[in-house]
């Protein structure tokens, strides 16, 4: 009975990831594809959309479609949440990146926004959740902006700082206010990026001060280094969407795929592109039928946290099952290493991925 449940749920996992796949690519999806997605229970639906990071993107691509109000009520309240949540964030983002530039331009700190906070004071609307603000400062300013924070602000340092190893220091948070990351680095492997980033770089203003942000080209190599910062969510519709957004008309196609020829992730790297260009074909294919590798990776990963659930075994299955589909002999040799090293880690995983009722 248990395995019919489990498996029942790997395949529902499945539907609601290829319905949001497609609205999101733009695609028209079928009666059928629909049917199969809204009759998934609510908590299947919550999962896949937290594992993909893309609710408010799937609201607003599905919002426009004339059948939106066939998608189950509760589904559309979850969605329409996701979106409401994403544009408070962003209405919250900007008058709190101003406090910060502020406080560094008065003491000679530059300081540059990454990722979302990028975006948005660039003009783009809020369509992606923000759950912290990024800023980039030199290595030599970092730890006194850090401090400044916390005394002139009132930020408090987050639970579980990050190691010496890390490309930023401890989060910072305060009531009310998005948490603030000072980085030290563009991303958490070290690259030509941590010094090229500084250079084009263009100032917006924001507030009573200036905030750089990364030249377009830099914009779409740093996004594209940051989606895959993890491998258990490598590919996820929201990294993919991420890649298509920030790619516009002034973005060098030829600078951005010769530094993407030069990284360890090299095909990783070209998938994401290729995949963003099924949603904005400006961005460049380089491999036809990227999106049967994405699909097969998601599906995977969906069904693993659908089964096992938001939890530490539950990451781990993830982890594992996100490896196994992506097919890289390299990887899935250093999975199989870690697994023989540690077969008591294994074995409690499983146990605890399956033992539990995945419908609580």
């Amino acid at each position: 009975m248990l395995v019919a449940v489990l498996l029942a749920r790997a395949a529902q996992a499945g539907h609601v990831y290829d319905f949001l796949a497609g609205a999101v690519r733009g695609m028209e999806l079928t009666f059928v594809e629909r049917v199969r997605a809204f009759v998934v229970p609510l908590d299947v639906w919550r999962t896949v959309l937290t594992v993909e990071g893309c609710g408010p993107q799937a609201h607003a691509a599905l919002v426009q479609q004339p059948w939106y109000e066939e998608i189950p009520a509760d589904v559309r309240a979850v969605l329409r949440e996701a979106g409401e949540e994403a544009l408070g964030e962003s209405l919250s983002l900007i008058p709190q990146l101003a406090a910060v530039a502020e406080l560094a331009a008065a003491n000679g700190i530059e300081i540059m926004a990454l990722k979302g906070a990028a975006r948005l004071i660039q003009g783009e609307l809020a369509a992606r959740s923000v759950v912290d603000i990024d800023v980039l400062a030199r290595e030599a300013d970092a730890e006194r902006l850090h401090q400044l924070l916390r005394q002139s602000l009132g930020y408090e340092p987050m639970a579980g700082a990050p190691g010496p190893e890390h490309h930023h220091l401890p989060g910072l948070s305060g009531e009310g206010m998005l948490a603030v990351e000072v980085h030290t680095r563009p991303s958490r492997r070290p690259s030509r990026q941590s010094e090229t980033i500084w250079r084009d770089a263009r100032a917006i203003p924001v507030g009573n001060a200036q905030v750089l942000v990364p030249s377009p080209d830099a914009l779409v190599l740093h996004t594209l280094e940051h989606a895959l910062s993890t491998r258990a969510r490598r590919y996820r519709l929201r990294d993919i969407t991420d890649v298509a957004a920030v790619w516009g008309d002034d973005v060098d196609a030829e600078v951005v795929l010769a530094s993407v020829a030069g990284n360890p992730d090299r095909f990783a790297l070209e998938t994401l592109l290729s995949a963003a260009h099924d949603v904005d074909p400006r961005v460049p294919m380089v491999h036809a039928g990227s999106w049967r590798r994405v699909r097969r990776v998601a599906r995977a990963r969906a069904a693993a946290a659908a089964v096992a659930g938001d939890t530490e075994a539950g990451q781990r299955l993830m982890l594992a099952a996100a490896t196994l589909a992506e097919g890289s002999p390299r990887e899935i040799a250093r999975l199989l290493g870690k697994a023989l090293a540690a077969p008591g880690l294994v074995a409690r995983t499983l146990v605890r991925a399956f033992a539990r009722d995945p419908t609580r």
